[in-house]
C-alpha cells in the first residue's frame, strides 16, 4: 500500500491529505480483490418481509464490489486528484435499514443493490484570504456556498424483472430473488432466496473447520496442534496372521484358520498433550506348520483401546474320506480405558474370517482343503483363501491373514495380518 511522505517546515497542500485518503482506499480494495476475487461479496443486508404489506425491508450492511479509483476529480478549487478510472474493488455502505415497495405479483423479482460513489456532507467551509490574511472567507470566493467534505460509497436498491443500468464508476449486484405469487396483496407467501453474494464471515469459516489429518501407522509421540480444539480419532488394531498347516501322511490334508481383524472406534475427545500414541502390530507371517499370531493392540493416549486380531491354532491333519470344519479367526475387541474424556460415535469387535474347510472326496481319497479369506476391516483387505499353500498376507490396515491349506504332505505357513491405524483429525471450534 502506498503511503505519502511529508518533512517538516514543507508547505502542506490540499493534495497530501487527499492521496493518504486515495492510498487507503487503493489498499483496501486489493486487499478484498485476495479475499474475494472479482466476484462481489455481501455481508449483513438482510431481505425481510413487512406483516401484512407489499414490501420487504433490507438490513444494514455492506457490499464488497466492482468500482474505479475515482470517477471524478477528488477535491477542486483548482487543485484535487484528477479523476482515475481504474479498476478496482470498492466497499458500499448501507447504513440504515430500507423499505422497497413490491408492484408486481405472479413474477420472479430481484433485489438489485446500485452500487456507486457520491460526494456528502456539505458544509461552508472557511477559506484563506490572501488579499487580507487577517479575514476568514466564508466559502471559495467568500461566496458562502457549501462543498461536499465526504467522498463515500452508497447503496440504492431496486426491485426488478431485468437489473438497471450500472452508474458511472459503480456496479449492479443482485442480492435476492422474491417469488411474488400471483394475485397477493401482501407477501406472507413470497420465497426470498439469496444469491452468490453472500459469504460467511471469516469468525464463521473458524468454527468446526478441519484443520489437518495425521495419519498413524506407527508408533509415537502426538501432541494436538495450539489451534485444535476438539479431535476426531478413528483407530484400528492389528489384524491377526493366518495359521500354518503341518505336512500329511499320504492322502491325508490340513487347512488352517484364518486371521480376524483388529478392533475398531471413532470417537471425539479433547486435544492431546505428549500422548503417546501405540499402533498395534500385524500378526506375523506363522511359522511353517505354526500357530497364526494375534495383532497387536492400538492405543491412542490411554483413551482407547482397539485389540488386535486373537490368535489361532495351527491345522490339523484330517484323514481321507473325512470333512472337517477349522473355526473361524476372532476379531480384536474394544475398550474405552476413559469413558468421560472420550464421546463415542461407534466401536465393535474386528469382524471374524470365515470357517476353513476340509470336504470329504470320497473313502481313501485325500479331501480337498479350502482356506478361509482372512477377515477385512474398514482400512484393510483380508489375505485371499487358498487350496494347497502358503497362506496369503492381508493388505492395508487392520486385515487379518489368510490360512495355509496342505494336500500334498508339505506344511505351509499362514498369511500375515495388516498392522493397526490411527487417523487423527483436529478441528477448531464448532459453532454453536
Amino acid at each position: 500500500m502506498d503511503r505519502a511522505i511529508v518533512y517538516a517546515g514543507s508547505i502542506p497542500l490540499d493534495t497530501d491529505l487527499l492521496s493518504v485518503g486515495r492510498n487507503v482506499k487503493v489498499g483496501m480494495g486489493a486487499l478484498a480483490s485476495q479475499l474475494y476475487g472479482d466476484a462481489p461479496a455481501a455481508s449483513g443486508l438482510a431481505c425481510t418481509v413487512v406483516s401484512g404489506a407489499m414490501s420487504v425491508e433490507v438490513a444494514p450492511g455492506a457490499i464488497l464490489a466492482g468500482g474505479v479509483v475515482d470517477a471524478s476529480l477528488y477535491g477542486g478549487n483548482g487543485s484535487g486528484l484528477a479523476a482515475d478510472m481504474t479498476a478496482l474493488t470498492n466497499q458500499y455502505l448501507v447504513s440504515s435499514t430500507q423499505t422497497l415497495a413490491i408492484t408486481l405479483t405472479g413474477v420472479l423479482l430481484t433485489v438489485y443493490a446500485v452500487c456507486s460513489e457520491v460526494d456528502v456532507n456539505p458544509q461552508v467551509l472557511p477559506f484563506y484570504n490572501v488579499a487580507n490574511p487577517a479575514q476568514t472567507q466564508s466559502g471559495i470566493g467568500n461566496s458562502g456556498s457549501t462543498l461536499p467534505t465526504t467522498r463515500t460509497g452508497i447503496v440504492t436498491f431496486t426491485v426488478a424483472t431485468t437489473p438497471p443500468a450500472a452508474p458511472v464508476g459503480g456496479c449492479v449486484v443482485p442480492l435476492y430473488t422474491i417469488d411474488v405469487p400471483a394475485g397477493a396483496s401482501d407477501l406472507t407467501g413470497a420465497t426470498i432466496e439469496p444469491l452468490a453474494p453472500f459469504y460467511p464471515s471469516i469468525p464463521t469459516l473458524t468454527k468446526g473447520r478441519l484443520l489437518r489429518e495425521i495419519r498413524m501407522d506407527t508408533s509415537g509421540p502426538y501432541t494436538s496442534g495450539p489451534d485444535a480444539s476438539i479431535l476426531e480419532i478413528e483407530q484400528v488394531g492389528g489384524g491377526a496372521s493366518g495359521a500354518g498347516v503341518p505336512g500329511n501322511a499320504t492322502n491325508y490334508v490340513s487347512v488352517g484358520m484364518s486371521g480376524g481383524a483388529g478392533g475398531y472406534a471413532r470417537y471425539w475427545c479433547k486435544p492431546v498433550a505428549n500422548g503417546q500414541v501405540v499402533v498395534g502390530a500385524g500378526g506375523a507371517v506363522t511359522s511353517v506348520g505354526g500357530a497364526g499370531n494375534a495383532g497387536g493392540d492400538t492405543n491412542f493416549c490411554g483413551l482407547v483401546v482397539t485389540g488386535g486380531g486373537l490368535s489361532n491354532p495351527a491345522g490339523t491333519s484330517i484323514a481321507p474320506g473325512v470333512s472337517a470344519q477349522m473355526g473361524q479367526g476372532v476379531g480384536g475387541a474394544v475398550t474405552v480405558a476413559a469413558p468421560d474424556a472420550v464421546d463415542m460415535v461407534v466401536s465393535y469387535r474386528g469382524p471374524i474370517a470365515g470357517c476353513s474347510y476340509v470336504f470329504a472326496n470320497g473313502s481313501g481319497v485325500a479331501g480337498v482343503a479350502v482356506s478361509a479369506l482372512g477377515a477385512s476391516g474398514p482400512f484393510g483387505s483380508g489375505g485371499a483363501n487358498t487350496n494347497g499353500s502358503d497362506g496369503n498376507a492381508a493388505e492395508g490396515h487392520g486385515a487379518g491373514g489368510g490360512g495355509g491349506a496342505s494336500v500334498d504332505g508339505s506344511p505351509h505357513s499362514g498369511g500375515a495380518g495388516t498392522g493397526g491405524l490411527v487417523i487423527i483429525r483436529e478441528w477448531s471450534g464448532f459453532a454453536s
